[in-house]
């Protein structure tokens, strides 16, 4: 893991914290805001509690999915920086023009399918 996935899970650690104490704390001043306020105004407060629950729910998941590196499928996981191992900045890897990177890619029964007549 590199020290900026580090560094962003735990600010949405952070975010996610905060976010619990305003949905169980006895503040208003977060229910002030346009977005809060209005489902509060529309809901009532305790929608607007759940709210900020979620809100922590949802950035406690971003940080856990950041710690342990869950990534979407169409990231390559042959890249020195996916794959959790040292990555040297001094060297440079080339892009690939559009042509080489469908080249790689497999192909697909559909695709094949679709050239023959």
């Amino acid at each position: 893991m590199i020290s900026e996935e580090q560094l962003i899970a735990g600010l949405a650690f952070l975010f996610a914290l905060l976010a619990l104490a305003i949905s169980i704390g006895p503040w208003a001043s977060p229910y002030r805001m346009r977005s809060m306020a209005a489902i509060a105004s529309r809901f009532g407060k305790p929608a607007a509690r759940l709210a900020w629950l979620l809100v922590a729910i949802l950035a406690a998941t971003c940080g856990t999915a950041i710690i342990y590196e869950i990534r979407p499928a169409y990231v390559a996981p042959d890249s020195p920086v996916n794959s959790g191992s040292s990555f040297d900045p001094g060297t440079s890897v080339e892009p690939k023009t559009p042509v080489e990177f469908a080249a790689q890619a497999p192909e697909t029964p559909a695709a094949n399918h679709a050239t023959q007549p």
